[in-house]
């Protein structure tokens, strides 16, 4: 399909057909995956309840009903009052008992737990339908002091009713709102960048971790939605034209607007990323940039923005984080231990933090097949390789300083936390920053013999991508369904445990059909192996010019 007829089709109709297919692929995972088995999903589902009530942090009363919550503002406890249903979530009958049967028992399927319906509520609660129905309690969140921007969206299925479906609701809210973010990367890369190699870079930065994310009830989901999204459109912004039409400026001002808002770390991320692509953007295409009236509003913005979200932090104690449990205790090194034994260790958890980044579900005990993270490793590395191999010495710079940046920022943040709340971090909490490498690798392929080389090994490399992006969802179907030392194959037909509506074999089958008309489309837009593409709008094609061509450069 050549350049010019993707420019033809209404830019309504393009990006309709991105977000449908993307939400498509990321809802998959929403439903594939047991209810409230996301990371801290029961908590965030709380905390998102109480956010569409108006409950934005909490109260923290000065005799806390539970012994083990506590109430200074340094820590991360809060309480929320609820109807029964959300409450029930983090009350003492069922706290994390909806995936406390399976969670760190890989050989127990998630059939282990059935989800109560109403008259089981009501019936643990000791309540009739009209009480049921009206009563609301107190319930104490470690959650309660994070940014509310995401909680306020996917929280809004939980003022309709209670029941399961809401949950199920609010993860397909939080699958929407990631989705129309991806959607709005690609959609860009297609409609105005010169480079289609940027379509590569956002696959790649797409790890099934990212997907998995997206789909459950957690901020982290939206965050690095957001980046992905932010990232691309910066790239576009900074190394590609000085004269972007407002409809881009737009997508990359509500891009940063909700990246920036949605955790405690994204302004740090977000300050980062600027200063990476900045550093390998021409000078003076920048000030360039910086001289439109436009893009002066929409810098205000997000420093008014950013500062709002930087006082939120520091005022509400945003960065605490749950202490108080048995098994964060057991995380804190003990009294005397060396500053140069606690940064050793952080530097051996890269070990999980790495494959983190690309996918470790659940709570933290779901694997997918060794295949899916070897590949993954390959198509980064490969896209690295050929960036510093592309790339001027500044830029190899830069790309080595984001990679090395993935590794050790981690280990400082969580060294410098570590005698407080233990070693905690984990491969999700980077991601927005690690997605930003395998984009700027892509945009950094200018010339017409990097290009074609790359364009000559699309094909396989996505080829790869769709073999490990399908491996890692079969593998966490079988594990909730029959445990993983159960069978290899016949749990897609006969299983303990499976996902709604769809079954195992539904949500395998509709991965395999999406995902491949996604990975086709990509290929169509990269040009097959041999086709050249170059935007045909003049205002933001990319043609060399004296400025990219002075001594700065």
């Amino acid at each position: 399909m050549k350049g010019g007829r993707w420019q033809a089709t209404p830019w309504w109709r393009l990006f309709g057909s991105i977000f449908v297919i993307v939400f498509v692929l990321i809802a998959i995972w929403s439903i594939a995956t047991p209810l409230l088995s996301g990371p801290d999903e029961p908590t965030h589902v709380v905390k998102a309840a109480a956010v569409a009530r108006g409950q934005f942090v909490g109260s923290c009363p000065d005799k806390p009903n539970n012994p083990s919550a506590y109430c200074p503002k340094s820590s991360a406890f809060t309480e929320v009052r609820l109807p029964e249903f959300f409450a029930y979530f983090r009350g003492p009958e069922i706290r994390f008992h909806g995936v406390g049967c399976f969670a760190h028992r890989t050989s127990v399927p998630a059939s282990c737990f059935e989800n109560p319906t109403p008259k089981q509520y009501q019936e643990l609660t000791h309540t009739t339908t009209a009480q049921y129905q009206n009563l609301v309690r107190n319930a104490w969140i470690y959650d309660g002091r994070y940014p509310p921007l995401y909680y306020a969206i996917v929280g809004i299925p939980s003022l309709l009713g209670t029941g399961l479906w809401t949950v199920y609701l609010m993860r397909l809210f939080s699958a929407a709102a990631s989705a129309l973010l991806l959607s709005a990367a690609l959609f860009s890369i297609i409609r105005y960048s010169s480079n289609r190699l940027l379509l590569f870079g956002v696959a790649v930065a797409a790890t099934p971790m990212v997907i998995y994310l997206s789909g459950v009830v957690n901020a982290n989901g939206l965050e690095v939605a957001s980046a992905v999204c932010f990232w691309t459109i910066m790239t576009i912004l900074l190394r590609e034209t000085s004269e972007p039409p407002r409809s881009l400026i737009g997508i990359g001002l509500v891009s940063s607007l909700i990246f920036v808002s949605t955790r405690s770390l994204s302004p740090l991320w977000m300050g980062l990323a600027v200063i990476a692509i900045a550093l390998c953007s021409n000078w003076q295409r920048i000030r360039t940039l910086v001289l439109r009236r436009d893009i002066q509003i929409a810098i205000g913005l997000v420093i008014v923005v950013t500062a709002a979200d930087l006082f939120w932090i520091v005022y509400e104690h945003s960065t605490a984080l749950n202490v108080g449990s048995a098994n964060a205790q057991k995380l804190i090194p003990p009294p005397g231990t060396s500053e140069l034994t606690i940064l050793r260790t952080s530097f051996h958890h890269n070990i999980y933090y790495l494959p983190g980044m690309i996918g470790v579900f659940g709570a933290f005990d779901t694997y997918a097949l060794h295949t899916t993270y070897v590949i993954w490793y390959l198509l980064g590395g490969a896209l690295f390789l050929l960036g510093l191999f592309a790339g001027d010495l500044r830029r190899r710079l830069v790309l080595v300083a984001v990679a090395f940046g993935i590794i050790f920022l981690p280990v400082l943040i969580s060294s410098s936390q570590v005698r407080h709340i233990g070693y905690v971090w984990s491969g999700r909490d980077t991601l927005p920053f690690a997605v930003g490498l395998p984009i700027l690798c892509a945009s950094i392929l200018e010339s017409e013999r990097v290009q074609h080389f790359a364009r000559r090994c699309a094909g396989v490399a996505l080829v790869l991508a769709y073999v490990a992006q399908v491996l890692a969802l079969f593998w966490v179907l079988r594990r909730y369904s029959v445990g993983g030392g159960g069978p290899r194959f016949s749990f897609l037909i006969h299983s303990s445990w499976a996902p709604p509506v769809i079954g195992v074999l539904g949500a395998v089958i509709i991965e395999c059909v999406v995902l491949g008309i996604a990975y086709l489309l990509i290929y169509a837009a990269l040009g097959g192996q041999d086709g050249q593409h170059r935007s045909t709008r003049p205002s933001i094609e990319y043609v060399p010019s004296q400025i990219d061509q002075s001594p700065i450069d």
